[in-house]
């Protein structure tokens, strides 16, 4: 008998712990914080805030109703604030310098809307799941301006699900980016190996270099284990896209991780530079050898 309330016990506490992660309201003993959100003139209160962050990202979203994370588009509108998590410290962010995206989903009008200029600040960890955000952002309808005031416990919203895209700040034309649709890894070289990532579909390797691909520089000593690379120290490691390039020189705080399994061709890839180019891929790579 005792065993068996034992059990009862059991399943109760994983049943109301199930029932908490699927509460907008709270998750692993957050409490959900305070804030609202203005959209134009109306200013109305959160009542759903989701977080998920890792090494290199953080992203925050803010809902009007209670909804739970994957129920994110039956809400009226939300609003999901996109940074590197090493900027998650409160400094001020502008949108149109690339630093920080700030999208609005308005569910209802079946409009997304992206912040093009403002001010964004994003303060506090995964750890604690508490964050606090202030932003004031212009959207890119050209007359809609976006607010959102938030301090304290966000849900984990769980792992980040990355596009294959690689973004540039543009000196004249602001904020482009473009889908990594094809990857190479050139090992023709015995003492540097290059990389190549496409932005076309079904290109062929003697043809890349005339779509404007982002060209990464491995030297041989860089280990392709996943473990992010600094610029600093890395001489011969770089990374360039159309005339630019970034190395050691000129942007020291750059870095690649790259994750190669060259048995099933694979590759996982993360790098960003301090002139405004960072990007990601994962998928096949195509493999280069011999003459």
């Amino acid at each position: 008998m005792k065993r068996f309330l034992t059990l009862i016990a059991c399943v109760a506490t994983a049943l109301m712990a199930v029932v908490a992660c699927d509460d907008p309201t709270k998750g692993g003993g957050v409490s959900l914080g305070e804030g609202t959100i203005t959209y134009n003139t109306s200013a109305e209160s959160i009542s759903a805030a989701f977080f998920q962050s890792d090494e290199d990202m953080t992203m925050l979203y803010f809902s009007l109703d209670k909804v739970g994370f994957t129920a994110l588009e039956t809400s009226r509108y939300y609003v999901k604030i996109s940074l590197d998590t090493a900027d998650v410290d409160g400094r001020t962010l502008d949108p149109a310098k690339g630093e920080v995206t700030v999208e609005l989903f308005d569910v209802e009008n079946e409009n997304e809307l992206k912040a093009v200029g403002g001010e964004v600040s994003v303060k506090g960890s995964a750890r604690s799941a508490s964050y606090k955000v202030e932003l004031s952002v212009a959207l890119d309808d050209e007359q809609s301006v976006l607010a959102v005031s938030f301090s304290g416990g966000c849900v984990n919203g769980g792992s980040i699900a990355y596009a294959n895209e690689w973004t540039y700040l543009h000196p004249t034309s602001g904020v482009i980016s473009s889908i990594i649709w094809e990857a190479f890894l050139d090992k023709r070289n015995a003492d540097v190996w290059y990389l190549y990532l496409a932005p076309v579909k079904d290109v062929l390797f003697e043809e890349v270099t005339y779509f404007s691909p982002v060209k990464i520089t491995l030297p041989a000593d860089v280990a392709l284990d996943g473990e992010r690379v600094f610029f600093a120290g890395n001489s011969a490691l770089s990374v360039a896209y159309g005339p630019n390039e970034w190395s050691a020189e000129n942007a020291p705080n750059g870095f690649v991780k790259v994750l190669y399994d060259e048995t099933r061709k694979q590759l996982t890839l993360r790098f960003a530079t301090d002139g405004g180019l960072k990007g990601y891929y994962s998928g096949a790579v195509d493999v280069v050898e011999g003459l």
